[in-house]
């Protein structure tokens, strides 16, 4: 199966890096089932806002917890977006009383303050802010290619495989 550990876990988006089974890994600690209805949360070093929908069945490390609402009321993806939020982080790392390795217990994570919208409310919000997930996503990409062309003609020119002097000589 899948292994999701915090560390496949992007900070504040909520994108799932590169994942590998726990067999190509040779895991041998203790594990969580999850599922496509869970949201995963990691519980070390709340601070690092790391949290996941899955899409698919799977284990994940013991700093995860698997989380699923027991309220029909509760839209995984609000709840989703709730925890990435800067409300949510602040609450998570005010319960980091540990010493080590910042840590939010079951208990302290039962006890954050959780707004419930009604449902279609909840919905709206999540879809808006999915497109808005979706819209950086595909900046991000634009603005990674656009660099790679930067670079790429950098290189040319400072190579002299192509010259600025037609393009100098058009606009003077």
């Amino acid at each position: 199966m899948i292994h999701i550990g915090p560390e496949n876990i992007e900070s504040d988006t909520g994108r799932l890096l590169l994942s590998k089974t726990a067999k190509e890994l040779g895991l041998r600690s203790g594990k969580y089932l999850f599922h496509d209805r869970h949201i995963l949360y990691s519980k070390i070093r709340p601070y690092l806002n790391k949290v996941t929908l899955p899409s698919f069945s799977g284990i994940c490390s013991a700093d995860m917890y698997p989380l699923q609402s027991k309220s029909d009321d509760l839209i995984r993806e609000f709840i989703f977006y709730f925890l990435l939020s800067e409300k949510f982080v602040s609450q998570a790392v005010s319960f980091q009383t540990r010493t080590g390795i910042p840590k939010i217990n079951r208990q302290q994570l039962g006890s954050t303050l959780l707004p419930i919208p009604p449902k279609d409310e909840q919905q709206q919000i999540s879809k808006i802010l999915s497109v808005c997930d979706r819209k950086i996503q595909a900046l991000e990409k634009e603005i990674a290619l656009t660099d790679e062309l930067f670079h790429a003609m950098l290189e040319q020119l400072m190579t002299g495989k192509i010259s600025t002097q037609p393009l100098t000589e058009t606009y003077v």
